[in-house]
């Protein structure tokens, strides 16, 4: 009975302070979007050779923006998608430089 005493007592308080967590870390300038589909969804129907590459990324791609370029690879090197992945990789690379230059101010 005693523990039943003690939920009622704190329940409400740790309850608030959730809330309050939750406010507080959801504030942003960003405009939030509610996705259309499930990304993980999306992710498992991406061709194999492509989810490969992916699963060694460094920058985190979205299923959507992947497929779009892998497409456009696969169109450039003639189908070949050992030679996608080659220019997906090399495309990585120029991001990375590109961003570390915008950060840090050096290659």
């Amino acid at each position: 009975m005693a523990s039943r005493t003690c939920n009622r007592v704190m329940g409400p308080l740790m309850q608030k302070d959730a809330l309050t967590r939750r406010k507080s870390n959801a504030r942003t300038s960003l405009p939030r979007s509610r996705r259309a589909v499930n990304p993980m969804a999306m992710y498992d129907r991406l061709p194999t050779d492509l989810r490969v590459w992916l699963r060694q990324a460094v920058l985190p791609w979205s299923p959507r923006s992947a497929l779009r370029v892998w497409r456009s690879a696969l169109e450039k090197h003639g189908n070949d998608p050992i030679a996608a992945q080659a220019y997906l990789g090399q495309l990585e690379q120029k991001m990375l430089k590109q961003d570390s230059r915008k950060t840090w101010g050096f290659e």
